[in-house]
């Protein structure tokens, strides 16, 4: 019977012990599960739904896309290519500042990103809200992402729409 209670109090405890260590779906700053919201281009402002970003305590991350979502970026036009559900880059990061990483690209649906060092820039108005920016051709591309968040957790959908209405409201 000890046996069997030291099991129950093991597994009721053993979440608390993984989140302590940084669950991913716990995490605030950088890391954590992204999804697009706003992709911003010459041709104006899109709005973005199932585009995701995971970014890893480890500094890997990877993009994952839902079929009719895939946004390729060729000479900062942006093209909408209906896939089934892909991973449409992956590779690792390094923070380089406070505002700024790079994404040393593995593999990448854009044409000319994959094996490349691709510099972020980023700003978080709050623990929920990304907004990073690259640079494709001869100009920044801003993408606005919101936090997935566990079940429960407040959203930062309010603050994110008064910060972002226009393209020119993006600065760094």
């Amino acid at each position: 019977m000890k046996h069997f209670q030291f099991f129950l109090v093991f597994m009721f405890t053993l979440p608390f012990l993984k989140a302590q260590n940084g669950n991913i779906c716990e995490s605030k700053g950088l890391y954590g599960v992204w999804k697009m919201t706003e992709i911003h281009t010459p041709q104006g402002v899109r709005k973005v739904s199932g585009t995701y970003k995971i970014i890893n305590p480890d500094n890997t991350y990877f993009a994952l896309q839902a079929p009719g979502n895939t946004i390729v970026i060729e000479n900062g036009e942006s093209k909408v290519i209906s896939l089934k559900s892909v991973i449409s880059g992956y590779g690792s990061l390094t923070t380089t500042s406070d505002s700024t990483y790079i994404e040393h690209v593995k593999s990448n649906s854009s044409p000319g990103y994959a094996g490349n060092d691709v510099p972020i820039r980023y700003k978080m108005p709050d623990e929920n809200t990304l907004i990073s920016e690259y640079f494709a051709g001869n100009i920044w591309i801003p993408e606005v992402y919101e936090r997935v968040l566990s079940i429960g957790a407040p959203s930062s959908n309010l603050l994110r729409n008064k910060m972002i209405e226009q393209p020119n409201n993006v600065v760094f």
